[in-house]
């Protein structure tokens, strides 16, 4: 539940939720997140960004947070995303070597680290979605401890608002965004370059750069590290298109009955 900044003890965290949502996309996933918004405490503000584009969406929220951080009503962002599946209590030792449950959002803070994200994993391969820091994707992780690393997605991260502060400072404009990648030469089999018939060089496709991947790397500039929980695992949702594809992948498995049918 909100609570007034004011009320919350000296040297506590301020956490402010910023989601973005695609509503009735993934219902389960949605009804997670938001019951996140509801058992994690010392939360002062929540903002839930609706159905627009990602870097859109993640700048709103990245300004909002940096006027609560002037006006003293929130110290850190929460960053989740409605297709997740959030452990809204994870288990933790104790000094004493003891066990006890705390929120995630406390567990990512008591790292006292600018940035902590917990892990997910890729829908494709189910490799995780953190990179090293020359963009290369992690085989996996360990289960439990924090890690470092070069680049996250940003389903289930906390962050220390001043690092949002700081950034939009030294580089004074949009946190996020997604340039254009233009396509690399594309080469013949002897190294050369191809060319098409007018004599112009072909290019591969041009791609886009995630918008988590150029914060990240924008991170890497400023020298601030990027860690991973491994004690906290998340839940990644997404949708399956059920076709013909997936009706034949069905049939290798029955050979039997799929020659009867036939």
């Amino acid at each position: 539940m909100l609570r007034r900044a004011d009320t919350i003890p000296e040297g506590q965290p301020k956490f402010m939720i910023g989601t973005l949502s695609y509503r009735a996309v993934y219902p389960v996933a949605h009804a997670s997140m938001m019951a996140m918004a509801v058992t994690c405490p010392n939360v002062t503000d929540l903002l839930c960004v609706l159905d627009t584009y990602l870097h859109c969406a993640r700048n709103k929220i990245a300004n909002e947070a940096i006027k609560a951080y002037r006006r003293g009503t929130a110290t850190h962002l929460l960053w989740l995303d409605d297709d997740m599946i959030f452990p809204h209590y994870v288990e933790t030792k104790r000094e004493d070597g003891t066990s006890t449950k705390v929120h995630l959002a406390q567990k990512l803070w008591a790292h006292k680290q600018p940035v902590v994200s917990a892990v997910y994993y890729k829908a494709d391969d189910a490799k995780p979605i953190i990179m090293d820091e020359e963009c290369t994707f992690l085989n996996t992780v360990p289960t439990t401890g924090l890690i470092r690393a070069g680049v996250v997605g940003f389903g289930c991260v906390l962050m220390d608002i001043k690092v949002l502060v700081d950034m939009k400072k030294r580089y004074q404009d949009e946190l996020f965004q997604m340039p254009l990648i233009p396509g690399l030469p594309v080469l013949d089999e002897e190294g050369n370059r191809k060319v098409d018939e007018d004599g112009v060089p072909v290019l591969g496709e041009s791609r886009t750069i995630g918008e988590d991947l150029f914060f990240c790397r924008r991170l890497q500039e400023m020298g601030i590290p990027l860690h991973v929980d491994c004690d906290v695992q998340c839940g990644h949702v997404k949708l399956e298109v059920i076709d013909r594809v997936s009706h034949e992948a069905t049939l290798d498995s029955q050979p039997e009955e799929a020659a009867r049918a036939a």
